[in-house]
């Protein structure tokens, strides 16, 4: 009994065999003949390839187990595209390190960078460190260079801002985010977003 895989369905399926093969009329709402739908033998469907399967390669497993290993072979090799739309009035902050020339010398330069992903604008300011400091004047700044505050902000877990994450997920705010939040009342929210991943990117490029 020949081992189902998907080289083993290619291979009952392609080359000479597949011009052999003709399309199957009880399989057309299923098209494609390997496993991923593309190849010489995109005709095949489960039925087919169980049929040669069985009656060329001697394959005595039921039909039910080849048509479930083509499923998930195609839908492993199909493309699949999340959208991701932001709704305005919403920002993302984070901090990023990069190297400098500052009187001549280069160092390490911390940026805190504020984006707002809606328009893809975006604040950077340099600090020669990453302090507590630079997080409230980097905030201060941003939203005097945007002209206002956003409604919500996404953190990525900064220990400037984060004191403690409590068993629920829920987070206990530093004192000084605490009363960042307070004066300017905006919503603070936590987690990994792709925006974040791209933030340090924007700043580079920017300050490049």
């Amino acid at each position: 009994m020949p081992v189902l895989d998907a080289a083993g369905l290619c291979a009952a399926t392609t080359g000479e065999e597949a011009e052999a093969g003709a399309p199957d009329s009880g399989d057309r709402g299923d098209p494609g003949g390997r496993p991923d739908g593309t190849g010489e033998a995109a005709s095949h469907g489960p039925k087919r390839i169980f049929e040669r399967l069985r009656d060329e390669h001697g394959f005595t497993g039921g039909y039910t187990v080849v048509k479930d290993h083509v499923r998930i072979e195609r839908a492993r090799g199909r493309e699949t595209f999340v959208p991701l739309a932001h709704p305005p009035g919403h920002a993302q902050v984070d901090f990023g390190e990069a190297v400098g020339v500052i009187g001549g010398v280069r160092q390490k330069i911390h940026f805190f960078c504020m984006d707002l992903p809606q328009s893809d604008a975006c604040f950077v300011k340099a600090y020669p460190a990453e302090t507590t400091e630079a997080f409230l004047d980097g905030h201060v700044s941003a939203f005097e260079f945007f002209g206002g505050v956003p409604l919500s902000i996404l953190y990525d877990d900064l220990k400037i801002a984060v004191a403690k994450i409590c068993g629920d997920g829920k987070r206990e705010r530093t004192r000084a985010f605490t009363e960042l939040v307070s004066h300017y009342l905006f919503k603070d929210r936590f987690g990994r977003d792709r925006f974040l991943c791209q933030l340090s990117f924007y700043a580079r490029e920017l300050m490049a």
